[in-house]
């Protein structure tokens, strides 16, 4: 008995100097590690220019350039040239000709697709851009000369190809297109060359109007991503066969025209008065059947003292979209007036952030109006708007992952379906439908 408690005495006695040499003791893991450092995400530069041959030059753009000294050899970007116009001569007789050699360069990190454009700013042209014709080269060797000789036969051995006459020029197709990849370039080399039996019918004509010369460039596939595919930019030659435009005139003219619109920079629209011909139809800007806006991350901005609408569309049973940018509505003179207006039509905006700033809390002017008619509907998708929704007896709204910051007023007749949707409050015995 006495040995027994002696070897219990003993076990413990060792159970706790085993406990105590274990206290402050660390347990051993296999452990391993991998690190990766400096990770950075940076976005590509999509960057075109256009040069011009230094011998080319007019007096006027060799001024404006500010260089000492202009070789006739050298390429000259004439971006900063922008109101220095390239063809600027104006005594034209039956048999001038006057060439330009251009560069087209990638000084980009993405490839790009380009197109060069001769686009007519003011009037019709006349006759006389009947009897200019145009001779042009291109290729991806770099074009240093010009024609030694100026008469038909000498061009076409200099490798230009008569492409049309200067009024066909003008208001069909693109003067040159092409791909370049990083650091590439293209040149382009055109001779205008007044036919040599144009007659007296032509003393004193102007073309009938300005052209501008117009680069426009967007995001070739070449480039793949993650999963391999150089095919997720595809979508981006949707861009050039837009009418780029940068100021109010040239956008309600596009528009008027029926033509794809892509706005280039934030514009104001001011037309106190401009929109009194309109008859019953009060608005800043008047969109078409078929129109289809993309404002390119930009903003329009509406100024409207005499209590105009801002963008306004009412063909009957059509249909356009308004995509990517801003609409604001900063003044109206009157309190029915909306940002954005759709009467007896569907009008489609996508992306777009919609905002009236002198709105009440229960009335307008309104960021968004769908008038009370029968087949007056606005679709909305992934669009913010700031300020109140009025929708009409007998019209529709659809708004889809849309934030509205502000009154829905669905009158009697009206319906309005919310999917993923959110407002601040709403008015009216309209229907209402949230999923």
């Amino acid at each position: 008995m006495i040995k027994t408690r002696k070897s219990l005495w003993a076990a413990g006695f060792a159970l706790l100097v085993c406990i105590a040499l274990l206290i402050g003791t660390t347990l051993a893991w296999f452990t391993d590690s991998v690190s990766n450092r400096g990770n950075k995400i940076q976005a590509g530069t999509l960057q075109i220019d256009l040069l011009q041959l230094g011998k080319t030059l007019s007096d006027s753009q060799k001024e404006a350039l500010e260089e000492e000294t202009i070789s006739e050899d050298t390429f000259y970007s004439i971006a900063a040239l922008e109101n220095v116009p390239v063809f600027d001569y104006d005594n034209w007789e039956p048999g001038y000709s006057t060439p330009e050699v251009f560069q087209i360069k990638n000084n980009g990190t993405l490839a790009l697709k380009y197109q060069l454009d001769l686009i007519l700013q003011e009037g019709q042209t006349s006759k006389l851009a009947d009897v200019i014709n145009v001779w042009f080269k291109t290729g991806n060797e770099a074009i240093t000369s010009v024609p030694t000789g100026m008469n038909e036969d000498q061009l076409a051995d200099d490798g230009y190809t008569e492409i049309g006459t200067l009024s066909s020029i003008l208001n069909n197709e693109h003067a040159a297109t092409g791909y370049l990849s990083e650091g590439q370039s293209d040149y382009a080399a055109i001779v205008l060359y007044m036919d040599e039996s144009a007659g007296n019918d032509y003393k004193n004509l102007s073309i009938g109007g300005t052209f501008d010369i117009v680069l426009s460039a967007t995001q070739q596939t070449e480039e793949t991503d993650g999963f391999g595919s150089d095919q997720y930019d595809a979508g981006a030659d949707d861009i050039l066969t837009r009418t780029w435009v940068s100021n109010t005139d040239d956008m309600q003219t596009a528009l008027d025209n029926g033509e794809k619109v892509l706005l280039t920079d934030n514009i104001s629209a001011n037309f106190e008065d401009q929109a009194s011909s309109d008859v019953n139809i009060s608005r800043i800007f008047k969109i078409k059947a078929g129109s289809n806006i993309d404002l390119g991350g930009n903003t329009v901005n509406i100024i409207s003292n005499s209590g105009r609408n801002g963008i306004y569309f009412a063909e009957e049973g059509k249909e356009a979209t308004i995509s990517n940018g801003s609409i604001t509505l900063n003044y109206s003179a009157g309190t029915s007036q909306a940002t954005v207006m759709a009467e007896k039509s569907t009008l489609i905006l996508e992306g777009v952030t919609i905002t009236a700033n002198q709105g009440g809390n229960n009335d307008g002017p309104y960021a968004v109006c769908a008038r009370g008619y029968a087949g007056t509907k606005i679709v909305l998708k992934d669009c913010i708007v700031n300020g109140n929704i009025m929708v009409g007896s007998g019209a529709e709204l659809e708004a889809e992952n849309t934030t509205i910051n502000g009154l829905l007023n669905v009158a009697n007749g009206g319906k309005a379906s919310l999917t993923n949707s959110t407002y601040t409050n709403s008015k009216g015995s309209g229907t209402i439908t949230e999923n």
